[in-house]
């Protein structure tokens, strides 16, 4: 045989070799995620981690099986490994905003918060239209007291959803923080314009997810007393008494007594400013 048919046959089962390979290791890392998989479904987190584990040795480039395992971690309160799966698949996939948005969730689960704030950064910078880390990072923001950088970000969050009812109420939080209750006032009530503008619109069956409508309706009601409560306290930072107690029973009377179960110290702290039970 001439040499360059003999080198031809070698190129050629070496690349027969290289396929089969490829395919016994792909057939053998859905085998592995399969058996996670149903490991999962019944409960044995410690057998899928496992099974996981064996698919990420047999392909490590594919960024779905450190998910997968990342999800069994959090299931288990294992965040230092959650933390470290999702680096591995911000490796692979380093333009995907929403991994820098959940580990920036798990850093701040486990009070690493400016690791936190550094990856919701970086997922907005990404993609500012889609990421969903705008409000945890204007909160951290806002426990640091960076009042200053939590509005930058709220008000950048606006921009982006101006019909996003949750926007204007941390907003009004970040000012009734500053002591500047007139403005937390305005965006109290541009929040409730929001979610009322919500209960009433055609659309409303198409926001409500996996939930009915009445459930999503409830929600919002909820939400909209919650809104409610929060414009209280910052009348009654004005000491317009008056206004807080209007809210205040507005509120009751959308959420029920269980919407002040964490908020007694503002109801006492009402009654004593203004020398009235109700």
């Amino acid at each position: 045989m001439p040499k360059h048919l003999k080198f031809l046959n070698i190129v050629l089962m070496a690349v027969g070799v290289f396929l089969f390979t490829v395919n016994c290791y792909s057939q053998t890392e859905k085998e592995y995620q399969s058996q996670g998989y149903q490991f999962q479904q019944n409960g044995k987190y410690d057998e899928a981690i496992s099974a996981y584990s064996k698919a990420i040795q047999i392909n490590p480039y594919n960024g779905y099986n450190y998910l997968v395992r990342a999800s069994l971690y959090y299931g288990m309160k294992d965040y230092d490994k959650v933390i470290s799966d999702y680096t591995e698949a911000i490796k692979l996939n380093p333009k995907d905003q929403d991994l820098y948005f959940r580990r920036g969730l798990m850093y701040d689960i486990v009070h690493k918060t400016d690791e936190g704030i550094a990856d919701w950064i970086k997922s907005i910078e990404i993609d500012p239209v889609k990421s969903a880390a705008y409000l945890s990072l204007v909160s951290a923001y806002r426990i640091k007291k960076d009042y200053e950088h939590a509005l930058l970000y709220i008000n950048k969050a606006i921009k982006v959803r101006p019909e996003n009812f949750m926007n204007y109420d941390l907003c009004g939080w970040v000012y009734s923080d500053k002591g500047e209750f007139d403005d937390a006032i305005t965006n109290f009530n541009k929040a409730l314009e929001e979610i009322n503008h919500d209960l009433s619109s055609d659309d409303l069956d198409k926001k409500r997810a996996f939930m009915s409508l009445q459930e999503y309706k409830d929600v919002l009601r909820k939400n909209e007393a919650r809104i409610y409560l929060h414009r209280a306290k910052a009348f009654l930072g004005k000491k317009d008494f008056e206004k807080s107690w209007s809210d205040v029973h507005q509120a009751e009377s959308l959420g029920g007594q269980t919407i002040f179960k964490d908020d007694s110290k503002f109801l006492e702290d009402l009654k004593k400013a203004s020398g009235r039970d109700n």
